[in-house]
């Protein structure tokens, strides 16, 4: 965990309780190391999880683009992708462009995790542009989920309104990459290019990874759970987590009916989501124990328990998860 000294070197525009402030919250959470989850709100861990950019060069490549994320410049990346899309897969429509054997997919993945990066940065540089330093970049297992991450623990510093611009920007900076990648298609697999079988294969493979693109950045703009979309709806309604209590006023009591309700069916939405996951788990997982029939019986057994074990932790975290929010919208209901 750097020190104070050197986070003041990182911070200079900042004051000195400023900064013990970021110290100290880098000290009081995950055992003094300063690591963090996107955007370290709570339960659900990364666990297991690798550093894959440290954190100087985050934060030397953040400060470069920070000057890309202000709104007027993120609404022009939303834009921009949009148009892209409508440009690109219109012009793509019916061309039977697919990529040809694992070599395409493989490559046509590696573009999404591309802007999976690009998309993590996003994040990173609106927090330098916020005048905080990002931490690193890295991998982990979201209960069983591959994930990306951004260390943006010094988010917690800031007032809940200027959050919303650093929960935006990853979404942003990802679907104008994604635009930009079905424009390209379309021009590859065009009359620009001569038409051979490499332009074809080009095309194909861009095609897929901007649809695989749309479909992450669409995903991470949902308010489930540990998504962009679900920070945006956390910092627009003032409230530091869903398992958070709401704000209370004199007496304590929610002032806010209003944006109380929303907090409700926001966290309605995630019961229902953890609720269904929990079921999942232990009724799809069975439905791959015929998968297992070929095998020896020692290996069936060791496959069957393995199911089963996989199963019943899924559906305990997500359990758990469920009754966090239920305990939290219960406590506000009992300070109407």
């Amino acid at each position: 965990m750097p020190t104070e000294e050197a986070l003041a070197s990182l911070l200079p525009g900042r004051a000195p309780h400023q900064v013990r402030a970021l110290h100290a919250l880098l000290a009081g959470d995950d055992g003094g190391r300063g690591e963090r989850e996107p955007q370290s709100r709570g339960a659900l861990r990364l666990r297991p999880r690798a550093t894959l950019v440290p954190a100087r060069a985050v934060h030397r490549a953040a400060r470069r683009l920070a000057g890309f994320t202000t709104w007027p410049w993120l609404l022009g990346a939303f834009l921009s992708g949009a148009l892209g899309y409508a440009a690109g897969l219109v012009a793509l429509r019916g061309s039977g462009l697919d990529p040809q054997g694992p070599p395409g997919l493989a490559a046509a993945a590696l573009l999404v995790v591309l802007t999976a990066l690009i998309h993590e940065f996003g994040h990173a540089a609106a927090l330098a542009d916020a005048g905080y330093p990002p931490g690193s970049v890295g991998a982990g297992l979201l209960v069983l989920l591959p994930v990306l991450y951004c260390d943006v623990t010094a988010v917690a510093l800031l007032p809940g309104r200027a959050r919303l611009r650093i929960d935006a920007a990853g979404a942003a900076w990802q679907l104008a990459a994604g635009g930009a990648m079905a424009l390209a298609a379309a021009g590859v697999g065009s009359r620009v290019f001569p038409p051979s079988a490499w332009a074809a294969g080009a095309a194909a493979i861009l095609k897929t990874a901007s649809l695989g693109v749309l479909a992450a950045a669409v995903w991470s703009l949902l308010p489930l759970p540990r998504s962009d979309g679900c920070w945006l709806a956390c910092d627009a309604l003032g409230v530091r987590d869903l398992d958070a209590p709401a704000h209370r006023g004199r007496g304590g009591r929610v002032q806010d009916r209003r944006r109380l309700a929303w907090l409700w069916g926001l966290r309605g939405l995630h019961i229902l989501f953890f609720s269904a996951l929990a079921g999942a788990a232990l009724v799809q997982l069975r439905r791959l124990e015929p998968a297992l029939a070929g095998c020896s019986p020692l290996l069936r057994a060791a496959g069957r328990v393995g199911l089963a074990v996989v199963g019943t932790v899924v559906a305990a975290v997500a359990l758990r998860r469920a009754w966090r929010l239920l305990r939290a919208a219960l406590a506000d209901a009992g300070r109407l």
